[in-house]
């Protein structure tokens, strides 16, 4: 139909509106979070996941790849086994905050 767009495009307006409505948010309108603000977020971020999980469990899907690795080959593939993948991501950024540290 003229006038929609492709699904990748629809995609990316999704999921880059979130940064694009936190630098509005800051910048713009000069809202900046709380204290504890990011914990928080870390917080519930995890306790989603593990909901997720856990539904994922209930009902035999894969959400999110929560649950396991996809089938296909992606970046997962070199994060390690399911769950350790999940675990990576925030490893190495505690490894480069405690390298920028010590430089």
């Amino acid at each position: 139909m003229a006038g929609e767009l492709p699904s990748s495009s629809s995609f990316f307006l999704q999921h880059g509106g979130v940064p694009v409505t936190a630098i509005l948010l800051v910048w713009g309108l000069q809202i900046t979070p709380e204290k504890g603000a990011f914990k928080r977020a870390l917080y519930w971020s995890w306790g989603y996941m593990a909901l997720t999980m856990t539904i994922n469990w209930a009902i035999g899907q894969h959400y999110g790849f929560l649950n396991g690795v996809p089938e296909v080959r992606t970046l997962f593939d070199y994060m390690g086994p399911s769950p350790y993948y999940l675990i990576i991501p925030r490893v190495v950024h505690e490894r480069k905050k405690a390298i920028k540290r010590i430089c």
